[in-house]
């Protein structure tokens, strides 16, 4: 045991991950908890302030991501370690934070001693990895077997030697195992590259990894350590190890992808996303409300069929109507189906009668957390509308806040912002309602991250100003031109960047006569990029 504990700090924009994690960790004599901080711009001062060992970072959060806070601690801290622990694991993020100088990259699902020991590991400088991680960043550098598993290319003893040799073994400690002598495990070591193609041992252990043969928390540290730096240098060509005792050409490894089998993967995972693209747009209203004196408004643009986001207005008795807008932590089929629940658990507790926002939710919760064990949580806003006298009782579980524009009176916008915690997380999460006043020539614009974290070309957020300068920006007087407008203004500030996730957006219009002296009709002038 080492003699002082390491100093580590949290960085999650969700509190109850930090409070989890920190009862966690509390009862681990070799780790301290330092701090913690919400966003990226916190996490810089409170390294500056508190000089951790270890940052645990989190990457999608406000102000300031997960990615731009690597960058600002390792220049100016670089002896501190960075490990993402995060839900994200699209290629753009991984090689992203891997680029930035993160020291290891795990999943929320990661088990509890799995995270100590991910930790304790980042602080020593060896490299950690959750195998999904690994296997994103195998693919990148590494070309797959030629003829199929590797066990259909290699004898079991050329098996037994590789699987030493990933574990960090040298010639002298495979001899006498599986080798009956040193200058057997040579000749072991030969063959491996020469039907794989490959030209260093290192080559060979990478794709040893990639094809399954080791789990990266067996490979040495060595090897992890030079598939991060591979991957920083944009995927130029690993050099052959110094220890290696073939005497295989030194040419610079392959770079092919195995295009067969990603191919193969590809194609699996379109199918995935075109079948939960499907689910997802036929849970959407097929038409919405037109209520006399109100404007309704809804768009769902999904990023490559992914399925994620939803939205719902739900008719309810006494002229009222239920707005939900809701997204969920992933993509594909597994997202899709807790979508789909979400929603019908949504419109069933909110038709059964339930006074209040937050006495939905808390029923919904209760029963995700009771049906399902797939690790998903959904940020989700919902409030019940009064059309007779435009009164908006809401909850917002952990969702972006929402945005109500006002008339001319001096207080021109209200924020909605969140009242308890994101749904699926915790069977004791506490919501709260809030009441606001919808009058006549007001928006409530509703809408998911899709929008708030839209990119430009230098990888700055559209963020949640910008989410309020384009509402008030809006010189419409319906709500379809409002959403209009706030999409033409999403659109031109990412340019020609690919969309990394779906948009959802809600508009609801209390209509102002044309002929009211005070119909607010704000005009602003072009979003400042800062």
């Amino acid at each position: 045991m080492q003699s002082k504990p390491i100093r580590v700090l949290l960085v999650d924009d969700h509190s109850i991950v930090r409070r989890g994690i920190r009862a966690l960790l509390g009862s681990e004599l070799e780790i301290q908890v330092v701090g913690e901080a919400e966003n990226g711009l916190e996490a810089v001062e409170a390294t500056s302030r508190l000089s951790p060992e270890v940052v645990l970072m989190d990457l999608d959060m406000p102000k300031m991501n997960g990615i731009e806070a690597i960058k600002h601690i390792l220049f100016r801290w670089p002896s501190v370690a960075v490990l993402v622990l995060t839900s994200l694991t699209s290629d753009h993020d991984v090689f992203a934070a891997i680029k930035a100088g993160a020291l290891g990259y795990i999943l929320k699902d990661t088990e509890p001693e799995e995270l100590v020991q991910a930790i304790k590991q980042v602080h020593r400088r060896e490299p950690t990895l959750h195998p999904k991680i690994a296997r994103i960043l195998l693919d990148e550098v590494t070309q797959s077997a030629p003829e199929g598993e590797l066990a259909a290319v290699l004898t079991a003893d050329e098996i037994g030697v590789l699987r030493l040799l990933t574990m960090g073994r040298d010639t002298s400690q495979i001899a006498g195992g599986v080798a009956k002598s040193a200058e057997q495990v040579r000749i072991h070591i030969n063959s491996i590259l020469s039907k794989l193609h490959l030209a260093s041992r290192t080559e060979a252990v990478l794709l040893a990894l990639r094809e399954g043969l080791t789990r990266p928390d067996e490979a040495a540290p060595k090897y992890l350590t030079l598939l991060l730096e591979a991957v920083r240098q944009e995927r130029k060509s690993l050099s052959r190890d110094d220890s290696s005792p073939s005497e295989a050409p030194t040419e610079p490894m392959v770079e092919s992808i195995g295009l067969a089998d990603l191919i193969r993967e590809h194609r699996q995972f379109e199918l995935e996303l075109t079948l939960a693209g499907k689910i997802q747009s036929s849970f959407l209203p097929r038409a919405l409300p037109d209520p006399p004196g109100w404007q309704f408004a809804a768009r769902l643009i999904p990023a490559r069929e992914t399925s994620g986001d939803f939205y719902d207005l739900i008719q309810l008795p006494d002229s009222r109507v239920g707005l939900v807008i809701a997204d969920v932590t992933d993509k594909g089929m597994g997202a899709a189906l807790y979508m789909a629940l979400t929603r019908t658990l949504m419109r069933t507790y909110a038709q059964e009668g339930a006074a209040k926002p937050h006495q939905v939710l808390q029923e919904v919760n209760g029963r995700i957390l009771a049906d399902t064990e797939g690790g998903y949580y959904v940020t989700l806003f919902y409030g019940i509308l009064d059309l007779k006298t435009g009164v908006l009782d809401y909850s917002n579980a952990g969702h972006p806040p929402g945005v109500l524009v006002r008339g001319p009176e001096t207080n021109r916008l209200k924020v909605l912002g969140r009242t308890g915690p994101p749904l699926g997380v915790s069977k004791q999460a506490p919501w709260q309602s809030s009441v606001i006043s919808i009058q006549p020539g007001n928006h409530l614009i509703l809408y998911t991250d899709g929008i708030s974290e839209a990119r430009d070309s230098s990888s700055q957020l559209f963020g949640i100003e910008r989410v309020i300068q384009a509402a008030l920006a809006s010189s419409a007087r319906s709500a379809s031109e409002t959403q209009d407008m706030i999409l033409k203004l999403v659109e031109r500030f990412a340019g020609e960047q690919p969309r990394a996730d779906d948009i959802a957006l809600v508009v609801a219009s209390r209509i102002l006569a044309e002929s009211d002296p005070t119909a607010f009709h704000p005009v602003l002038p072009p979003l400042a990029r800062t």
